[in-house]
């Protein structure tokens, strides 16, 4: 099999990136790596069982990707909504509130048709979530060497890496739809329905589906602090949330979980960049649903018996919960042996 020069090069960084342990240089090598790599960082960057100075040094890669000049994000904003999108976004921000994978986020303000207001318009903060021009690109070259990587790993040590393409195969094709911003906007009107009438202080943004497209997100601006960054803005005195405030917070994300476990629609990336505390109300806001699957009745009782088996460490319930979400027949069989 050949493998074209720009492939050869991924693979070579990728390799390289691999044979260093140093948890200081690991955001960086990820950073020029960019992409898939970016998405597969993250994840790990919320593993538990990932040392304590790895995982503090991928948390950078949550919200602060190196981000794309304003000119170019003018250009995808006038070959999103026209020649004349200045009538709809009469003002951004040059410098973005973050940038990741996909996307960088701007402050703006918007005009927009006030809702039955019988015509008229109104200047309305929010926030633009504007892909990076070439990243779709980007990420299937990044998917096809991940897979070759994959399949190389499980050959040069397979005492340590069982076959990898599953979990590249599933997250690929998670990071593929994350690149459609329309889906994203259903995902988040759906959400910000559901936990609208769930009787928690958690709440979703509100999309503006009049700019709205495939590479283009608007929504409702919220004043909030990470849910990491809770107490370091409280001793700031910035933020006023104190021990009490913060344990209703981390209970209500709790019961959050549960209740999107069990509803029409679930986050599959809840990492501390896409959690906010609004400063106002004290709420929780759930960002980012590019992320989402909608769970069959089927799959949302597998997943609870996934979770009760590691509260349980019960063995033979983890298999019986990964047979009927993944239709792995064997594991449990495996998992009782073992």
């Amino acid at each position: 099999m050949r493998l074209s020069l720009r492939l050869r090069l991924r693979l070579r960084l990728d390799l390289r990136l691999a044979l260093t342990v140093s948890p200081t240089q690991r955001a960086p090598q990820v950073t020029q790596l960019g992409g898939f790599w970016v998405k597969l960082a993250q994840g790990a960057s919320v593993v538990s069982a990932l040392p304590d100075a790895y995982a503090a040094e991928l948390c950078q890669l949550q919200d602060a990707m190196p981000a794309d000049p304003i000119h170019d994000v003018h250009a995808t904003l006038r070959a999103e909504l026209g020649a004349e999108w200045r009538q709809l976004v009469t003002h951004i921000e040059p410098e973005p509130i973050g940038s990741a994978t996909i996307a960088q986020v701007h402050r703006a303000t918007l005009r927009l048709p006030r809702v039955n207001g019988g015509g008229e318009i109104d200047e309305v903060e929010a926030v633009l979530k504007v892909q990076h021009p070439r990243i779709a690109k980007q990420l299937a070259i990044d998917i096809h060497a991940s897979t070759l990587l994959a399949v190389l790993l499980g050959a040069v040590a397979p005492h340590l890496f069982r076959d990898l393409r599953p979990v590249v195969k599933e997250l690929a094709e998670i990071t593929r739809g994350e690149l459609d911003f329309a889906q994203e906007a259903c995902n988040q009107t759906l959400a910000a329905r559901t936990l609208g009438g769930s009787g928690l202080r958690v709440r979703v943004p509100t999309v503006f589906p009049q700019l709205v497209t495939r590479r283009l997100l608007a929504m409702e601006f919220v004043d909030g602090v990470k849910l990491t960054q809770m107490r370091a803005a409280e001793a700031d005195g910035g933020g006023g949330f104190g021990e009490a405030e913060a344990s209703r917070v981390v209970e209500t994300l709790v019961r959050y979980y549960g209740v999107t476990m069990h509803g029409e629609i679930f986050n599959c990336d809840p990492h501390p960049g896409n959690l906010l505390v609004d400063k106002a109300s004290g709420d929780l806001v759930v960002l980012d649903w590019g992320q989402a699957r909608r769970l069959s009745a089927t799959e949302r009782a597998a997943h609870a018996r996934l979770f009760l088996s590691i509260m349980m460490e019960d063995v033979n319930l983890l298999g019986d919960a990964c047979a009927a979400r993944l239709g792995i027949v064997k594991l449990r069989a495996h998992l009782t042996l073992t």
